[in-house]
């Protein structure tokens, strides 16, 4: 693993690319990010502040090989990937006079060499939030579906739901409400939590109920681990 800040001048000061453009260029060199040349063009408007002096790009472009790293599936399946760079965005105000490049441009900048005092600051912060070690998972549950796991939770048609909720008292749970917090770093103890607020106890009747038939799955398989075992599933 190389660092960043070892490759900034050949992009910035040798090739003459932007703060944007060194920035991802330095970072797919230095960790092996094996980016495709195409790629490059979408960090192009990021110069200069997004064109218009606000945040610097090489801030963006750091923001881009975080991305890069550290997506799986998309943003918001990417626990670690969103841990990475609001940690860049956090040490960046804390460290920096001001995000913005117009700011740091006139802060900054010298004759000849530009601003590339300000993009090895903005490297070293980036080098620094990447090797930080972390517990967070690169990849949050995932709903997709797979072959044959529908078979392994007994799904009611409306009149067997109906007769477990009216008349047995059986509890529901909405997989899909549930979902839109999988990003959690503790996703069991979200659901945890969460029947117990709604008085839902382990050797309760639980329904499993969603409306698309892909957010079920890992919600179940965190209620089983923590010894729910008189589940079902009903597609709204």
């Amino acid at each position: 693993m190389g660092n960043i800040k070892d490759f900034i001048p050949k992009y910035y000061s040798d090739m003459g690319c932007t703060c944007a453009e060194s920035v991802l260029h330095a970072a797919n060199d230095a960790w092996n990010l094996e980016m495709s040349e195409d790629a490059f063009r979408l960090i192009g408007g990021f110069c200069g502040g997004m064109c218009t002096g606000k945040i610097c790009g090489a801030i963006s472009g750091g923001i881009a090989a975080l991305s890069y790293k550290y997506l799986r599936g998309n943003a918001h399946q990417s626990p670690l990937m969103t841990e990475k760079v609001t940690e860049l965005i956090q040490e960046a105000e804390q460290r920096l006079i001001s995000l913005d490049c117009e700011v740091l441009r006139d802060a900054y900048v010298k004759p000849k060499i530009g601003c590339i005092d300000t993009v090895n600051m903005i490297a070293d912060i980036i080098q620094e939030v990447y090797e930080r070690e972390s517990d967070t998972p690169l990849h949050a549950p995932d709903f997709r579906i797979e072959t044959g796991i529908f078979d392994a939770l007994p799904e009611l048609i409306k009149e067997e739901y109906d007769e477990l909720t009216k008349n047995e008292g059986a509890k529901t749970l909405d997989c899909m409400e549930l979902s839109t917090h999988a990003a959690e770093k503790d996703f069991a103890d979200m659901i945890r939590k969460e029947c117990e607020k709604s008085g839902i106890e382990s050797q309760d009747t639980l329904i499993l109920t969603d409306s698309d038939y892909k957010q079920y799955r890992c919600i179940w398989k965190v209620l089983q681990d923590q010894g729910y075992t008189h589940l079902f599933y009903y597609h709204k």
